[in-house]
């Protein structure tokens, strides 16, 4: 109008914030959330801690009715200031939120709201806010139903304390104080309760004797009712002249007081069971070194003669100790970066306000000074303590083995059990120091990227296992540590490459290369080595398998009968 207009405006007052009341320990709301209708509730701090016996945390939670539909919202904790922000561009802007689908949690620290703190609820129109992955979580009905009526959700809003400081720092210290007793109580026992009784492996060294000597009786008899040898086996011959010696001062060291008769000495001729024509079908070059591996009666000694070579220790030193060597420089140059990460997504997650950048369990977070996810640190203390303990115990239980050759000339160490490599247990060790190192780091900001921080050295602890398996009555042939480490990263490429798809086209590759490396180990293990490791690796363990299924059904198809692979000692 052209002409003022007198105005009357009336205005009611009315108490906006009604503080809830707390019952049985919480506080409990309902609401209803609409696309077009945000909830909005004001919560009191001082009254809200005053009815909750002033927790350090209080905890919210947000659950929709069982047969409310899905909707796709965001949930923030505000201050209580104008103006309140309940659309979703300012929530994110100015609040902290995370989103919803049916159910949250969150934490709120009361110090940091003194005053007060509102919760707005935020529908969103579409299901692109939650990054939905699954289709079967797809919010479809969210912008209305058939027949055009909003979609709404009944909410229950719960209001409690989350549990005090002090309640889980007693359980801390006290399991702090067990771990503590554990590792001083079986270090002791491992340096002073367990030690090595001399006449004990003096015994055992007797009871091998005689069943060596029995067994050297037996394959006597054995001998004398075979046959020439086959053609093929003749290439063994020539063999025999350059371990002749060898093979007699073995067997003279280890039965010590038995001398070997011509009859005996005749044995070592048909321990070569493998066909010399045979492996230069299957194009496998042997050679002096390892000639050891073709016997028929194979046995350990057989398998650790580089332990006692001095031109092999480097060689030895790769299988062996290089193994921990190589984790510690592989370790400091994997978890810098990874720390480094983990701690600047913390720091965002703090100055954003986004939650959704760490998944923390809510319901079971127990925050303690700055540490956000306190306990589930905490809980991987065990690796740390136990991972150092096993290094402990292995050393303490190579020097006694040592002080037992010191205080006994006579005893051989190489003459009792398999033989005292411990590369491979400080390994293990490590590995597990490191796994609860890189499994805090994990729960430092948990998410789908650095969930591979958390199982890296799973990975690397269930290999060095194996390792350590095959090489105890293999030494040496078992796998170096450049191997080792390759085959690790290998694990690690695939898994990485499976966060960003793992569609049914990944799971056919990585089956692909799963398959083709379980034969390939498969393959060293069967022939000791005999197959070169190199660029030519699969096209040599393809044409093994090749002949040899060749050579054993042309076999079967002439005589009925199947014929024995190769290395019949494997």
């Amino acid at each position: 109008s052209r002409v003022p207009v007198k105005l009357m405006v009336e205005v009611l007052l009315i108490r906006k914030w009604v503080q809830p009341e707390a019952i049985d320990g919480k506080v409990l709301e309902h609401e209803t959330l609409s696309v077009s209708q945000p909830v909005v509730k004001y919560f009191h701090t001082p009254s809200i801690q005053r009815s909750l016996n002033n927790s350090d945390f209080l905890m919210l939670t947000i659950e929709s009715a069982s047969e409310s539909p899905c909707i796709c919202s965001i949930v923030s904790i505000q201050e209580p200031k104008c103006p309140t922000f309940d659309t979703i561009g300012m929530i994110q802007r100015f609040s902290t939120w995370q989103t919803m689908l049916y159910n949250t949690t969150m934490l709120i620290d009361p110090g940091k709201y003194s005053q007060g703190f509102v919760v707005v609820i935020s529908a969103s129109p579409m299901d692109d806010l939650c990054n939905i992955v699954d289709e079967t979580n797809q919010c479809n009905t969210i912008n209305g139903d058939l027949l055009g009526i909003e979609v709404t959700t009944n909410l229950t809003i719960t209001l409690r304390a989350n549990s005090e400081e002090n309640d889980y720092l007693d359980g801390t210290l006290l399991i702090s104080a067990v771990y503590l007793g554990i590792f001083v109580v079986s270090s002791l026992m491992s340096a002073y309760g367990f030690t090595y009784n001399y006449n004990k492996y003096e015994d055992l060294l007797d009871m091998i004797k005689i069943k060596l000597m029995y067994k050297q009786e037996q394959e006597s008899k054995r001998i004398k009712s075979l046959s020439m040898l086959m053609g093929g086996k003749y290439k063994g011959r020539r063999w025999l002249e350059s371990i002749q010696e060898q093979k007699s001062n073995h067997y003279n060291r280890t039965t010590k007081t038995c001398e070997l008769d011509t009859e005996t000495d005749e044995m070592l001729e048909p321990d070569f069971v493998v066909d010399m024509d045979e492996l230069d079908d299957l194009g496998i070059d042997e050679n002096e070194k390892s000639q050891g591996r073709l016997k028929q009666d194979l046995t350990l000694a057989d398998l650790s003669q580089k332990i006692e070579d001095p031109t092999q220790t480097k060689s030895m030193y790769d299988k062996s100790d290089l193994h921990w060597v190589v984790l510690i420089i592989v370790s400091v140059y994997y978890s810098l970066p990874t720390i480094q990460m983990v701690l600047v997504s913390n720091k965002e997650y703090e100055q954003t306000g986004n939650q959704d950048i760490c998944y923390y369990n809510h319901l079971c977070q127990k925050p303690l000074g700055e540490i956000r996810d306190f306990n589930h640190l905490f809980s991987n203390l065990g690796y740390i303590v136990f991972g150092l303990l096993f290094n402990c115990l292995v050393y303490l239980k190579g020097r006694n083995f040592k002080a037992l050759s010191c205080k006994n000339k006579k005893f051989d160490p190489h003459l009792h059990g398999i033989p005292h490599q411990d590369g491979l247990y400080y390994a293990m060790g490590c590995a597990l120091v490191m796994e609860g190192i890189m499994s805090s780091t994990y729960h430092v900001c948990p998410a789908t990227v650095t969930f591979q921080f958390d199982t890296t050295y799973m990975y690397l602890i269930a290999i060095l296992m194996f390792l350590k398996l095959y090489q105890g009555r293999h030494p040496d042939v078992s796998c170096d540590a450049f191997k080792s480490y390759m085959g690790l990263g290998v694990a690690l490429t695939l898994e990485a490459f499976s966060y960003y798809y793992n569609g049914f086209t990944f799971w056919i590759i990585f089956c692909v290369i799963y398959i083709v490396f379980i034969i390939t180990i498969g393959a060293n293990i069967y022939n000791l080595g005999f197959v070169i490791y190199d660029y030519m690796i699969l096209w040599n363990v393809t044409k093994l398998l090749f002949k040899e299924l060749q050579k054993i059904i042309l076999a079967s198809t002439k005589s009925g009968k199947c014929k024995a692979p190769v290395f019949r000692a494997r």
